[in-house]
């Protein structure tokens, strides 16, 4: 069963004010049947009387994950064996890559299976004779550098060696923690794995990009238009210890493609590894970034030429931005640390002094910086050894990016991570302890999407132990009818405006809501010390100023955050055992990954999943009301087959029946009302308004009441029952009980990585 809400005119509703309605869906039906899924005929599952957590089932996901064998003309893998050597080599090491196996386990585990089959198998049981087995090249290549004089060590015996006279350990055989490591690897072999692997999304005449997504932003439109394919890539770089005895850290960069839809943009197996660093100290981006900045400009000024499924693309890359945390941004561009005078990335704000560097919202008219005198500033800082502007010297990332614009804030560190947390710790102090334990028992409570992993184990008042997912959840959707009641209406007001400003920007309907949301982190910015105080004015603070411009350039904050980035770090860091060539392992299993033939994935079609009969005693409660609107549309109940989830292109819903014994929420979704039709349809409950809206609970000017009531609407469940077109279905919802009623936030997008 699901729950929505519309602001359509059109929309099936009772309530005539504002269009703002909440609906159960019990049931999807369908007219064609459906074969293969499970029917739940027997109503052999009881109705539990406390909840479990919710198991993702294949139901539920997207499937990026599955061997390909279509185009396999390698030799049987012996005599009489229906299957061939390269099948069953790409069926080992999978299981090895799934399975988190280290190299020589892997090894083993071949020359194992090797020895059970019968001796005349050609099974390969070397790197270099699975890779010739697979078809495929080695994509990377390792260089190691002295730590002592950033030179290029010389190999001999196997061991690295610096030759450089003028260094400290010249002539020695150099250990690990001596040595920074750069694995480089090859832009093309990836990109043509991946193309072919979504073929039908790159060619696909489908509006298959969301409103304001990337492709939808001024810099995506800016760039020339050409008759070949465009790839534009967004560059992240962070780092992460590997080895804490050591203190080794390896800092990955990585690219994701615009192109492809939002969902699959994201998929692990999808994302481009550029370059690895591996290493005790911090990256020098200069011979870090050399091999792929090379690439990178080589490939947009000569198109890559390549072969998939027979066809010869001409691809022509650009890029779109360069996401890093605030730390690893000043590393890269080689700018002033975030806590120095001039950090801003964006504009050329000074800041004060004030026991810590402050930027006072008084003295933030300043103007936006110059990539021309970005450069000039940086080498005039390389000739006077000092900081010029903020600026510390030309960073090689400016041959690729335009400065500042495709230097952007990550909402990932900036927001969740960042100002979410300290404005929690400047609440505390005004909580008591039994406020902060029902807080904390309404945040445990909350019953969420299946698809949304954030439960709040920890309380409130260690806001410090919350993941990122974590502050997101409460920001974009449950914060602010959970704190309301208990914050001094100034702190509660406050963080009102901040919400709304966030929800707008992080994935935006409209242009005016852009332009809205700019003002509101106007108002937020110059009223935070009346607040709180002057130190909260950080550059944290400050670079909220940005964000609206920045949403103009590149799309909602949805789509240029760092979340996905993150768990490919974590990924990555999965690749290593044990304490040494710590980025030749992860080089080795983006090679086995790359290697491992997969399926062209493909966006499913709208279908039911689960089927349930209709004399079912689980819809008893609703089957009397069933009956009779599907009279009211002309439907008869003896031709019409009952689902109890909703699967579209991306999205899985749930009904209520099927949730019921589950602690997740997939049953309240949102609803434009619009002229399409379709096969499958919706029995939805509706909402009706209360005549409180959360809007009376705080003190703000009244030109915001009406975005904060449509946006955290106050809702009672009423008797009121109507039939929809699943298609007019938008988004998932959370319910949060606030007093007598129910404020329910919507999930602008959907997908979101954790």
């Amino acid at each position: 069963m699901s729950r929505s809400f519309t602001n359509n005119d059109d929309s099936i509703n009772n309530d005539n004010e504002n269009n703002n309605t909440l609906y159960e869906d019990t049931s999807s039906i369908t007219i064609d049947d459906t074969e293969g899924f499970h029917s739940f005929e027997s109503d052999h599952h009881n109705e539990s009387s406390s909840r479990v957590d919710y198991i993702i089932d294949t139901g539920d996901l997207l499937d990026d994950d599955q061997c390909n064998f279509k185009y396999d003309l390698s030799k049987p893998l012996y005599d009489t064996a229906r299957i061939t050597v390269k099948k069953a080599t790409s069926e080992l090491m999978n299981f090895a890559v799934e399975s988190n196996s280290d190299k020589s386990t892997t090894i083993r585990l071949f020359k194992l299976v090797k020895s059970l089959l019968p001796t005349s198998n050609i099974l390969p049981t070397t790197y270099t004779t699975i890779m010739k087995s697979l078809e495929q090249l080695s994509l990377s290549q390792s260089k190691y550098y002295c730590n002592g004089c950033t030179q290029l060590c010389i190999m001999r015996k196997n061991k690295k060696i610096c030759d450089n006279r003028d260094c400290a350990f010249s002539r020695l055989s150099l250990k690990s923690h001596q040595i920074s490591k750069i694995v480089e690897l090859d832009l093309a072999t990836q990109l043509k794995t991946i193309i072919s692997r979504n073929f039908s999304l790159f060619f696909n005449e489908q509006k298959l990009s969301r409103d304001f997504d990337v492709p939808h932003g001024r810099q995506y439109q800016s760039f020339p238009t050409s008759k070949n394919q465009k790839i534009t890539l967004i560059i992240h770089a962070d780092g992460s210890p590997l080895v804490r005895t050591t203190k080794s850290s390896v800092w990955p960069v990585f690219g994701s493609i615009v192109e492809l839809p939002h969902q699959v943009r994201e998929f692990q197996s999808n994302i481009l590894v550029l370059a690895l660093w591996a290493s005790c100290q911090k990256p020098n981006v200069d011979l870090l970034m050399k091999n792929c900045i090379a690439q990178l400009v080589e490939y947009e000024k000569n198109d890559l030429v390549i072969m998939v499924k027979g066809i010869e693309l001409h691809i022509n890359i650009q890029r779109q931005m360069f996401i890093a945390d605030l730390p690893a941004k000043s590393l890269f561009m080689k700018t002033i640390s975030y806590n120095g005078y001039s950090a801003c990335t964006v504009c050329t704000a000074k800041g004060t002094c004030k026991g810590q560097v402050v930027y006072p919202y008084r003295q933030n008219m300043h103007s936006r910086r110059v990539h021309e005198q970005v450069v000039l500033s940086g080498k005039e800082a390389e000739q006077k050894q000092v900081p010029v502007d903020g600026i510390k010297g030309v960073s090689p990332m400016l041959q690729i990016l335009n400065y500042p614009d495709q230097v952007v804030y990550d909402y990932m560190h900036l927001v969740c991570l960042g100002h979410m947390a300290t404005l929690v710790k400047r609440w505390l102090p005004h909580l008591e302890r039994n406020q902060l334990n029902e807080i904390d028992s309404q945040l445990k409570l909350l019953r969420l999407p299946h698809n949304v992993h954030a439960k709040f184990n920890y309380s409130i008042g260690d806001v410090s132990e919350w993941h990122a997912k974590h502050s997101r959840l409460f920001v974009l959707n449950v914060g602010l009818p959970s704190i309301i009641s208990y914050l001094p209406k100034v702190m509660a007001s406050h963080f009102a405006v901040y919400c709304l400003a966030i929800k707008l920007l992080h994935c935006p309907k409209s242009i005016d809501e852009i332009s809205f949301a700019e003002s509101l982190i106007d108002y937020y910015c110059r009223t935070a010390p009346l607040v709180f105080d002057g130190s909260i004015e950080l550059l944290s603070l400050h670079a909220h100023m940005h964000l609206g411009e920045q949403v103009r350039q590149h799309g909602g904050l949805a789509f240029s955050s760092a979340f996905c980035f993150e768990s490919c770090i974590r990924y990555l860091k999965k690749m290593v055992h044990g304490t040494k060539n710590l980025a030749s392992q992860i080089a080795y299993w983006c090679d086995m990954r790359s290697a491992v033939p997969r399926p062209e994935f493909i966006l499913q079609q709208p279908t039911g999943k689960t089927k349930i009969l209709f004399s079912s005693v689980k819809i008893n409660q609703y089957r009397h009301i069933l009956m009779n609107k599907l009279l009211e549309i002309g439907h008869d109940c003896k031709n019409i087959i009952l689902f109890l989830r909703y699967k579209d292109k991306s999205n899985t819903y749930h009904s209520i029946i099927y949730d019921d014994s589950f602690s997740c929420a997939s049953f309240i979704v949102s609803y434009n009302a619009s002229t399409t039709e379709g096969q499958f349809f919706a029995l939805l409950q509706q909402y009706s308004k209360t005549d409180a809206t959360l809007f009376d609970f705080l003190d703000l000017p009244d030109a915001i009441a009406s975005p904060i009531n449509e946006n955290f609407p106050l809702l009672r469940l009423s008797d009121s029952f109507c039939i929809i077109p699943v298609s007019w279905i938008q988004h998932k919802c959370v319910s949060i009980p606030f007093h007598s009623a129910t404020c329910i936030s919507e999930f602008r997008l959907d997908f979101e990585h954790d």
